[in-house]
């Protein structure tokens, strides 16, 4: 997995920080936990857009 929260703006990093309870569970010492859901997936709109036919696209 890439780690990129250390170039994303602190507004994003902040709406996935887990939540003290969570923290007590997994200390963020040892463990790299992230909670919430993003507005959109996009891994499954990328994997859409590929599967998408192109004018490039032979049959």
């Amino acid at each position: 997995m890439h780690y990129m929260e250390v170039h994303t703006p602190k507004e994003i990093n902040e709406q996935y920080a887990p939540s003290d309870a969570v923290n007590k569970i997994y200390p963020p010492e040892e463990w790299f936990i992230e909670t919430g859901h993003p507005p959109l997936k996009a891994w499954y709109t990328k994997k859409d857009l590929s599967r998408k036919p192109t004018s490039a696209t032979v049959m």
